[in-house]
């Protein structure tokens, strides 16, 4: 019990006097009084608080990942264990990361693979091979311009002069007399169709047709004599193949002379009057045969040529050389490049590509496996605040599990903690207990008190909490901080306060009161230590508010 509550109890049983009283008076009547003999004891200070009865634990289980949840299990009241799984949330999207992660993975991995694998083949055959070409080129410019080459640039150009030549001569005679005669004879074809045959040509015809025949009755006469029953089949055969041909001279005399004979068809005429149009063009090309264009298109090859003989004769300058110098060095440093592409830089760097692809595929793994929710302790779900179909999301809790140890949590004042320590016993009663009492211990202390409150947090679990006593119930908690042995005490309806200090009224044998000054001690329900008072010494416990010093009394033993 603190000071301050034994000040305002002490103050509550006893009565001070108050006011001078006369140096003379009549003699007072004496005061009948109750006395009981102070004496030794042992007394126990009980400290009382109320508090909650709470959970032993408490967790508020938290999604780490969000989603909508597709599974839950168990319900309030379910008991569960540690790694129990308690909902699934759907992870149809981290499994697709999952898979992109995998295959980054595969593709760093195969990075270090092709670095450790070294140069390509095939790749510093083809380097090796652009050095030999870009030496070879340099080596050409270095050697001077090719004589195949000059010599061809320089028949190209005689050729070029040559055709100029020809058309600055102009035409020549004995190709306008070729076309002249050309012209000739379709002229004449022309007039022949328009005139007819003439009579000797129909004359000669005939004189073909005659002989025709003749040949032909010759032919069959042979046939006759060779067919005969005497004769071979062979000399049959060539001799009616001889009547046969004969025949066919006599129709191909027929042919002639009809065809000669026969007017001509339009499209004859049109026929040899193309024949004279075409000839006639072909004179006028022989008199003039080349353009104005023909001898500037000459003239412009002459000097295409002269520049190619010119290029042929001094094919680079010092600017290509130095360009092919810088091929070769190029060349070179791509072929110690392809002998060598990778440094221990580009390994150290693409595995810590791999390092890295592996970290993401592990994160997308265990961000799948955070989908799935379990229970962190063994207890009872006391909340279900989500259900299946719910969204969840990092930070709201989908359970509330509690383990089935309780505690009760009460706060002492900053002038009682020092009063308080770890393992102190303590008791525990309370409406929904009856007159049940239920043993307990401090087993927690707060180490920093409440600034606004001026107390401290402390924790008291009872040793076998009954069945009775559940979260949420509001007890009350006594705690046995302090126990004096063997002390003087008076009863405390005793004690006399005036002006802040204690007394009390102690009967002499002449029943005499003596105020007389003590300082308190602990104090339990009934009684209260003090000092300056000896055991056994007769101490007014009731009727001392109607006394002064040296009053007489006629003391009366307490019931």
């Amino acid at each position: 019990m603190s000071p301050k509550f034994l000040s305002l109890l002490l103050a509550a049983v006893v009565v001070a006097g108050c006011g001078p009283r006369p140096t003379t008076a009549p003699a007072a009547p004496v005061t009948s009084v109750q006395v009981s003999p102070a004496h030794q004891a042992d007394i126990i200070q009980a400290l009382t608080y109320t508090g909650n009865v709470k959970a032993q634990s408490e967790v508020n289980v938290l999604p780490k990942q969000a989603g909508r949840i597709v599974s839950m299990s168990g319900d309030i009241g379910t008991k569960v264990q540690a790694g129990d799984v308690l909902a699934q949330i759907e992870h149809t999207t981290l499994d697709l990361g999952l898979q992109q992660a995998q295959a980054q993975l595969l593709t760093a991995q195969a990075r270090v693979d092709t670095i450790k694998a070294g140069p390509r083949p095939e790749t510093v055959q083809q380097a090796a091979l652009s050095v030999d070409v870009a030496q070879s080129r340099l080596q050409n410019l270095l050697n001077g311009p090719r004589s195949e080459t000059v010599a061809q640039a320089t028949l190209q150009l005689d050729q070029a002069q040559q055709r100029l030549a020809t058309i600055t001569a102009g035409n020549r005679p004995e190709t306008i007399a070729q076309a002249q005669a050309s012209l000739n004879v379709a002229q004449a074809r022309l007039e022949a169709l328009k005139n007819g045959a003439r009579p000797e040509v129909v004359a000669t015809l005939e004189i073909a047709i005659a002989q025709s025949k003749n040949a032909l009755f010759a032919a069959q006469v042979n046939r006759d004599g060779a067919c005969g029953a005497s004769s071979n089949s062979y000399q049959c055969k060539a001799a009616n193949a001889q009547v046969d041909a004969a025949q066919s001279g006599i129709d191909l005399a027929n042919a002639n002379l009809k065809s000669q004979t026969a007017p001509p068809t339009q499209t004859d005429l049109q026929q040899a009057q193309a024949a004279v149009n075409q000839a006639t063009s072909a004179l006028q090309l022989a008199q003039k045969p080349y353009t104005a264009q023909d001898l500037q298109t000459a003239q412009d090859a002459v000097a295409q040529a002269e520049q190619a003989v010119s290029l042929a004769s001094h094919p680079f300058t010092d600017e290509d050389i130095r360009q092919a110098r810088d091929a070769v060095d190029v060349a070179q440093q791509q072929l110690a490049l392809a002998k060598q592409p990778y440094t221990d830089q580009d390994l150290a760097s693409a595995q810590a590509g791999v390092a890295q692809a592996q970290a993401a595929a592990d994160e997308a793994q265990q961000a799948i496996k955070d989908t799935t929710i379990s229970a962190p302790i063994a207890g009872v779900i006391t909340q279900k605040l989500v259900d299946v179909g719910a969204m969840a999301a990092p930070g709201q809790p989908i359970v509330a599990i509690a383990t089935s140890g309780l505690k009760v949590a009460i706060s002492a004042e900053e002038t009682q903690i020092a009063n308080l320590k770890l393992g102190q016993p303590a008791s525990i009663a309370g409406p929904a207990l009856g007159d049940q009492v239920i043993p307990a211990k401090i087993t927690n202390i707060s180490p920093s008190g409440d600034a606004k409150n001026r107390t401290f947090a402390v924790e008291v679990t009872p040793d076998q909490p009954p069945s009775a006593l559940l979260p949420g119930m509001f007890v009350q908690v006594t705690v046995n901080s302090v126990e004096h042995k063997g002390v003087v005490a008076v009863p405390t309806q005793a004690i006399v306060e005036r002006s802040g200090k204690f007394y009390v009224y102690l009967v002499d044998s002449s029943n005499v009161a003596h105020l007389t000054a003590i300082t308190v001690g602990l104090a339990d329900a009934n009684q209260t230590e003090v000092s300056g008072v000896t055991a056994g010494a007769s101490v007014v416990v009731q009727g001392q508010d109607q006394l002064t010093d040296g009053d007489r009394v006629t003391p009366v033993g307490t019931p």
